[in-house]
């Protein structure tokens, strides 16, 4: 392994940004669910590139999806999708064999629709991403101006991919990301030099990292509540 380098100690202190963020409610008029990436490929058992933890997801971000839409709060669901012809892939495709090979992801396939536990209702908005970040050459930004968005609410996979891009692109456009911890699944990173590590490791430190300059962290139960409760 490659040594890290030598460890000093911050000559500053910073408050995590989520413990910056104070909040005892979300206004369900100025506050979306944005639904990354739960489309069949990655949350079905058997999809072309299938994250096994999106199976334990599943039931927070229904009953998130399910208050929001009760309380008037937008559901958005961002689904990563190519062109069959690879025109839009760029580094994407090329480093992920399961786009390059058309076998995942591919527009016009079973693998892009929506996990059937998870299907948009009436009033969702769907839009196809063609990049990790949800906001990159897509309709997000526009609409969450449109809607007069301050906060959003982050759910799906992959926890330390499209996620975490998602979460820092939101904090980027002063949108305020409420990551949900037990609604985002990870996968494990493997050994580039440093060590491999395991699905918790890897959402410990994302959550970690991201909560501390990025993001508000919260439970799906704890943003429920901001949301007044069950629907």
């Amino acid at each position: 392994r490659r040594p890290f380098p030598a460890a000093t100690t911050p000559t500053m202190k910073i408050l995590p940004f989520t413990e910056k963020v104070s909040l005892d409610a979300l206004d369900p008029a100025r506050t979306a669910l944005l639904i990354v990436d739960m489309n069949v490929d990655f949350a079905h058992e058997g999809g072309g590139m299938f994250v096994p933890a999106s199976a334990g997801i599943l039931p927070q971000v229904k009953r998130l999806a399910a208050a929001c839409r009760a309380r008037g709060a937008p559901v958005l669901y961002a689904v990563h999708a190519h062109h069959k012809d690879g025109g839009d892939m760029g580094l994407t495709g090329r480093y992920r064999e399961p786009i390059w090979e058309r076998k995942a992801l591919i527009d016009g396939t079973p693998g892009v629709r929506v996990h059937p536990e998870l299907q948009p209702q009436p009033g969702d908005v769907v839009f196809k991403k063609q990049r990790h970040d949800a906001f990159y050459g897509t309709p997000l930004e526009l609409t969450a101006r449109s809607l007069g968005l301050e906060s959003l609410i982050v759910v799906g996979t992959v926890s330390q991919v499209c996620c975490e891009s998602t979460v820092r692109a939101a904090f980027f456009r002063d949108l305020i990301p409420i990551l949900i911890s037990d609604g985002v699944a990870p996968l494990p990173l493997p050994d580039v030099g440093y060590g491999a590590y395991s699905a918790e490791e890897v959402q410990r430190f994302t959550l970690t990292k991201l909560g501390a300059v990025y993001a508000k962290l919260a439970t799906a139960e704890r943003a429920l509540a901001w949301l007044g409760g069950e629907a």
